[in-house]
């Protein structure tokens, strides 16, 4: 490091591993898993001020349709507190499972052109 001075870092790094040694998880299981992943971290460490982030998809849990699936509604559970003491959590999530040609051929609201229309106006102004 070319500075001498001393370096604070205030945060720490949590995992909880949700695959199996081998093969995978039973796909109606995912949002039990993930929700026990997060509950796993809580307990460890209940005092932690925390931002969950999830990284995996799964193509196998595609609706095509764009509509809820019980793993969507566990993260929904778990961010909005509602089978909880009123504690909301941030969560970010990777949104690969959903593909921009089904976004287009269904009723899904139509955000893709705004969300795209911001991120280029963002990237243009720096």
């Amino acid at each position: 490091m070319l500075d001498p001075n001393r370096l604070v870092i205030n945060h720490k790094i949590e995992s909880v591993k949700i695959l199996p040694p081998k093969g995978e998880n039973p796909i109606e299981l995912y949002g039990a898993i993930t929700e026990q992943a997060v509950a796993l971290a809580e307990i460890s460490n209940p005092t932690a001020d925390r931002t969950l982030c999830m990284a995996v998809t799964s193509p196998y849990y595609n609706t095509e349709d764009g509509s809820p699936t019980s793993w969507s509604a566990a993260v929904d559970s778990i961010t909005s507190s509602a089978n909880e003491n009123g504690e909301k959590r941030l969560f970010f999530i990777s949104a690969g499972n959903v593909f921009s040609a089904e976004l287009a051929n269904n009723d899904y609201p139509d955000i893709l052109p705004a969300v795209l229309g911001l991120m280029l106006s963002t990237q243009t102004k720096h």
